[in-house]
């Protein structure tokens, strides 16, 4: 038992990469103001970039978003290794 859990603790690593890398500035561009970040202004896909060029809600959403998958990548985390740190 011991070694399983050792492998899920491996597993949980890439787990939240995976979850981190999903860009939410990108896909908020795309939906809400029609736009490719990567192709506007200085080519940054960030939370600032959105607000700067999209305004104060699309903004509220990104954040949200990237706090979510946060969130997402420690429960994931907690639940493969069923650890509390």
């Amino acid at each position: 038992m011991e070694g399983i859990m050792a492998w899920y603790s491996f597993l949980a690593i890439p787990l939240g990469y995976l979850i981190g890398s999903f860009p939410s500035t990108l896909i908020i561009g795309r939906l809400m103001g029609k736009q490719d970040m990567r192709t506007e202004g200085d080519g940054k896909i960030s939370a600032a970039a959105v607000y700067r060029r999209m305004g104060r809600i699309p903004y509220a959403i990104v954040v949200l978003m990237d706090i979510g998958k946060g969130a997402l990548a420690i429960v994931a985390a907690r639940a493969l290794t069923d650890s509390v740190a």
